[in-house]
């Protein structure tokens, strides 16, 4: 990761809801050649949405993800998982430990139901350098959210332990 992209997934930890910030970062991905990855924060940008990391009120620390919001809680609509997607979010409470976790599962989901574009097969002939960074992309997006899935996985597991 360089510096650049470093410090803002930092500073996006630390505010999430900073649209601009994302669309900075999309921006920088597209540059690096991560282009499903940009894809995901624009989509996250068009659509108002990021993780739930103020979840004080329900005791709970991590990054959430909702299907459905009360009045009481409207302020937390960013956080609620299109309808299309929810079937293909993993089972259980939609809570993980980190938001880059959380928005690669949302990814996966996303994707599955149709709502973000998977990857462009590379071409097989005469590949162009642009080719060659974004198979690399791709695979990192894929290790990614292999690593995303297990720990959601690990969290589930914990959580039914404790029951």
């Amino acid at each position: 990761m360089l510096d650049d992209e470093a410090r803002l997934e930092s500073y996006l930890d630390e505010h999430p809801g900073d649209l601009a910030a994302r669309l900075v970062l999309a921006d920088l991905l597209d540059d690096l050649g991560h282009l499903y990855l940009s894809q995901l924060q624009r989509w996250l940008v068009s659509q108002a949405r990021w993780p739930d990391n103020d979840l004080e009120f329900c005791g709970l620390t991590g990054w959430h993800w909702w299907s459905s919001v009360s009045s009481a809680y409207r302020d937390r609509i960013h956080a609620v998982v299109p309808a299309a997607a929810q079937d293909h979010m993993p089972g259980g409470q939609w809570l993980f430990a980190s938001r880059l976790e959380a928005e690669a599962i949302l990814a996966s989901a996303l994707e599955q139901a149709g709502l973000l574009g998977s990857q462009p097969a590379p071409s097989s002939e005469n590949p162009s350098p642009g080719d060659e960074s974004e198979r690399a992309a791709s695979l990192e997006a894929k290790a990614a959210l292999n690593r995303a899935q297990a720990a959601a996985k690990r969290i589930k597991e914990q959580q039914e332990n404790r029951v």
